[in-house]
């Protein structure tokens, strides 16, 4: 089961920053998956509910690469924890177009 709760807009840019990483791309919607009542199991593969639950930001900016160290490339960091985050520019192309060919939401 997937609940969602409606929040509202960002009023700073310290607001838009700590939130924009885990918001949806309607920027009013954030969707937290719930595990099943009694079995404490969520009903997506662990990477598929990475995927969907994360999204990129500022992916194309090389200074926010460099100094937030590859933060913004969420989904991969996610994904690929131990990962160098130099190498996460090439790896969300492959990330991306595998969510394509399996029809999942890639929000970068």
């Amino acid at each position: 089961m997937i609940t969602k709760t409606t929040v509202k807009e960002p009023d700073t840019l310290v607001e838009l920053l700590s939130t924009r990483a885990s918001q949806r791309p309607d920027h009013r919607t954030y969707t937290f998956p719930v595990p099943e009542a009694g079995t404490g199991i969520v009903e997506k593969e662990w990477a598929i509910h990475e995927v969907e639950t994360t999204s990129n930001f500022g992916t194309r900016n090389r200074l926010a690469n460099w100094y937030l160290g590859g933060l913004n490339f969420q989904i991969e960091h996610h994904i690929f924890p131990h990962v160098c985050h130099v190498h996460y520019p090439a790896i969300s192309r492959i990330v991306e177009e595998t969510c394509r060919e399996f029809s999942i939401p890639y929000v970068a």
